[in-house]
């Protein structure tokens, strides 16, 4: 993400899309963990 950011800039649209798509990642995440416990 931080390359495409870099060479795209942060707020072109496929920047954003990875963002989104690593937020969801990391939230499923973070709840597969937390269930764990």
């Amino acid at each position: 993400m931080v390359s495409l950011g870099t060479s795209h800039g942060f707020l072109h649209p496929d920047v954003q899309k990875c963002s989104r798509d690593l937020d969801q990642l990391l939230l499923q995440y973070y709840a597969t963990r937390r269930s764990k416990q």
